[in-house]
């Protein structure tokens, strides 16, 4: 897959490997039917370093340079965040599809975050059931949302998963 980023946009394509040179690949990057990513990569690489002075592509307190952060995938010290910022978050975006941390959550916090977001519906089902002078669903709901809000007191007293 070769895609190609410019001003008007973005456009993606399947190239067997002859189109892939022709396209201004190299060679070496190129293996059969399929790209050899690795090589590509090596390739990017060294014709970004060859385009920026040393001075911004080196951390002042480590001396580590952009292009041993992608060879090795780790930085030097603290300043390395600070020095690499840019280049780093066009890279996390290439690598993950996006630049935020989606880690996991504890166990039942996702059971509390329903919770919430039942009693909050519950609530609002309530004032129209009241508005259209539905009394008895009103009643019912109250109820519901009684059982709910017991249910979250007791995740969070108690830390249990439910």
């Amino acid at each position: 897959r070769f895609t190609e980023v410019d001003g008007a946009g973005k456009r993606s394509a399947l190239l067997c490997a002859d189109c892939g040179v022709a396209r201004g690949l190299p060679r070496d990057a190129v293996k059969g039917e399929r790209m050899d990513t690795r090589a590509l990569w090596r390739e990017i690489i060294e014709q970004l370093s060859e385009g920026r002075g040393d001075d911004a592509l080196s951390c002042r307190d480590c001396g580590q340079t952009f292009a041993d952060f992608e060879r090795t995938r780790r930085l030097g010290c603290p300043r390395c965040y600070q020095t690499f910022m840019g280049d780093m978050t066009r890279l996390l975006q290439d690598w993950h599809g996006g630049q935020g941390h989606r880690g996991k959550m504890p166990r039942n916090f996702g059971r509390r975050i329903d919770l919430r977001r039942r009693i909050v519906g519950v609530k609002e089902s309530i004032h129209l059931a009241v508005g259209e002078e539905r009394f008895e669903d009103a009643a019912r709901l109250r109820d519901e949302m009684k059982d709910l809000e017991r249910e979250l007191a007791r995740l969070l007293e108690t830390g249990e998963p439910s």
